[in-house]
C-alpha cells in the first residue's frame, strides 16, 4: 500500500501456500484491479510454476491458475491477462 500523503508503504509477501492450492514464489508482473474493486489480479513472472493470482480485499490469496511444477515451466512467464467488464 502506497501513501502519498505520508510518504509511506507497506510490503507484504506472498510466498507461502494459496488457498486452493499453488504457491507464488517469484515476482508479480501484470498487475489488475478486477470489477467492483473486489480483487486484484496479478501474474508471476518467473518461478517454476507461472500462474495467474488473485488477493482479495480481506487479504487472502488464490490461484487461479498455474503451470504444472516439474521444470517444463521454470522460468516461463504468464502475461496478456484481459479481463472483460461483461461478467
Amino acid at each position: 500500500i502506497l501513501d502519498l500523503q505520508t510518504m509511506t508503504y507497506e510490503s507484504e509477501t506472498s510466498g507461502s501456500q494459496l488457498e486452493g492450492k499453488g504457491s507464488f514464489n517469484a515476482q508479480p508482473d501484470q498487475i489488475v484491479l478486477g470489477n467492483y474493486k473486489r480483487w486484484i489480479y496479478f501474474t508471476e513472472d518467473g518461478g517454476s510454476t507461472p500462474g495467474v493470482y488473485v488477493r482479495e480485499r480481506d487479504g487472502s490469496y488464490h490461484t487461479i491458475f498455474e503451470g504444472i511444477d516439474g521444470g517444463v515451466y521454470d522460468g516461463d512467464e504468464t502475461v496478456g491477462i484481459a479481463l472483460s467488464p461483461d461478467r
